[in-house]
C-alpha cells in the first residue's frame, strides 16, 4: 500500500507515518513537507524503515511538487497546516496558502486521480463556547473564533465542494487538544515540560480555571486513521446514490455526505471494521474526541507534579483569539467502531514528559538539566 503523507514533519505527521510504517508492514510512506527535517528517523524511531519511508520537498499548493506521487498513490492524508495563532498578522499569506488554497488544490488532485484523501483538521472549527455547552456533534454548524480555525473550516468547505466535481471519497477528521511526542516546543504542554526542566514556572495563558480544552493522545487520532483506512482503501464504489445504499448488502456500511448508512445486522452492531464495509464517494466528518476535558491551568499543575517539582503556575495575558472551549461529541465515531484507548490524563502526560526527557533536544534543553523546586 502506497501513502502519500503531506505535512509529515509535523506533530500530527511524523506520528501518523511512524505509526504506518509499524502496523501496515507491507506499505511504503512518501512524507512531502516544506523542509527535510533531517532528525526525524532518528526522533521518532523510524530508522529501521528507511527502505519504506521517502521525504520529498514540496509544497501542497503547488501540485507540480508532488502530481506524479498522487498518480501511485492508494491514499493521501493531509496533516500540513500553519497553526501559531501568535504570528497570524504576519504569516497571513502562509495560512492562507497552506490551509485554504493548498487543501483545496489537493483535493482537486486526489479527485482527478481519485485517490481517497484523509484530511486532519480541528475541533476549533466549532467555535469558542462555555464549559456548560452541550456537546456539539458533526451537525452543528462551524463558526471558528480564531483565525487558524477560520482558515481550516475554509479549507474544509472548499475541499468538500471539490467532491461535487469528483466522485473520491474525503474523510474529515476533527480531533481535539492533543498530547504526545514530538510536539513542537511552541505547544501549551510542551512548554510547559521546558518551564520545568528550566526551572521557570510554567505559564498558562488567561485566567486560571477559565479555559478548558479536551485532550487525546496522538496514538488514539492514528487509531482512528486506521479506522478510516480499514473503510476507504481496497474498494471504492463510484457513483453511489442513495438507493445503493437502500438495497446493497445487510450489514455494509457506507458514508455519504456527512450522513452514515447502514443496513441491519443480525448478531452484531454496525462498524466500520469488516472488509465489506467501505466509504463511497463524498464526504465524511468525524469528531477525535477522548472527552477528557481539563482546563489549562489544571493541565499545568498537573505537568509540574509529575515532573517532580513545586514550582508556581503564572498566569499570562491572553493574546486576542484565545478561545474558552469547543466540547465537540464523539458519539458519532463511536457507533463506527473507535474508542480512545489512552483515557488517563496521567498516564497521557507521564508518557510524554518520558518522551521529552528522552530527546531533550527537542525542547532545546540540556539532557543534563536538573529539575528545580
Amino acid at each position: 500500500m502506497e501513502f502519500l503523507i503531506f505535512g509529515g514533519n509535523g506533530f500530527i505527521g511524523s506520528n501518523i507515518v511512524a505509526h504506518i510504517l509499524r502496523r501496515y508492514h507491507d506499505s511504503s510512506v512518501v512524507n512531502l513537507d516544506l523542509y527535510e527535517d533531517k532528525n526525524l528517523l532518528r526522533t521518532m524511531d523510524i530508522e529501521e524503515f528507511s527502505g519504506r519511508y521517502t521525504f520529498v520537498e514540496g509544497d501542497i499548493s503547488d501540485p507540480s511538487s508532488y502530481e506524479g506521487y498522487i498518480k501511485i498513490s492508494d491514499i493521501v492524508i493531509n496533516c500540513a497546516r500553519e497553526n501559531n495563532k501568535d504570528k497570524f498578522q504576519e504569516r497571513l499569506e502562509r495560512f492562507v496558502k497552506t490551509n485554504i488554497l493548498g487543501a483545496r488544490i489537493l483535493a482537486d488532485t486526489t479527485g482527478r486521480y481519485e485517490v481517497p484523501l484523509i484530511m486532519i483538521t480541528t475541533d476549533e472549527v466549532y467555535g469558542s463556547c462555555s464549559e456548560n455547552t452541550p456537546r456539539r456533534d458533526e451537525g452543528v454548524p462551524a463558526a471558528p473564533t480564531n483565525p487558524f480555525a477560520t482558515t481550516m473550516f475554509a479549507g474544509e468547505k472548499l475541499s468538500a465542494l471539490s467532491r461535487r466535481i469528483y466522485n473520491t471519497p474525503l474523510v474529515i477528521l476533527r480531533p481535539c487538544t492533543l498530547i504526545g511526542p514530538n510536539q513542537s516546543k511552541n505547544r501549551p504542554v510542551p512548554q510547559m515540560i521546558r518551564s520545568v526542566m528550566e526551572g521557570q514556572p510554567p505559564k498558562v495563558k488567561g485566567r486560571r480555571d477559565a479555559h478548558f480544552r479536551d485532550y487525546l493522545h496522538i496514538l488514539d487520532l492514528c487509531s482512528a486513521v486506521d479506522l478510516v483506512l480499514k473503510a476507504v482503501v481496497g474498494k471504492t464504489l463510484a457513483n453511489v446514490n442513495r438507493q445503493d445504499v437502500a438495497t446493497d448488502t445487510a450489514g455494509k456500511t457506507v458514508i455519504h455526505g456527512t450522513e452514515v448508512a447502514t443496513m441491519p445486522l443480525v448478531k452484531a452492531p454496525p462498524t466500520l471494521l469488516s472488509p465489506n464495509q467501505l466509504i463511497a464517494g463524498g464526504v465524511a466528518i468525524f469528531n477525535i474526541t477522548g472527552e477528557i476535558r481539563y482546563t489549562t491551568s489544571q493541565i499545568a499543575e498537573k505537568v509540574v507534579s509529575l515532573m517532580g517539582s513545586e514550582l508556581p503556575i503564572q498566569e499570562s495575558v491572553v493574546e486576542v483569539y484565545r478561545d474558552m472551549g469547543y466540547n465537540p461529541s464523539r458519539k458519532k465515531v463511536l457507533y463506527q467502531g473507535w474508542s480512545p484507548r489512552y483515557t488517563d490524563i496521567d498516564e497521557i502526560l507521564k508518557s510524554t514528559i518520558e518522551w521529552y526527557r528522552d530527546h531533550p533536544d527537542v525542547l532545546e534543553t540540556s539532557a543534563t538539566g536538573q529539575l528545580m523546586p
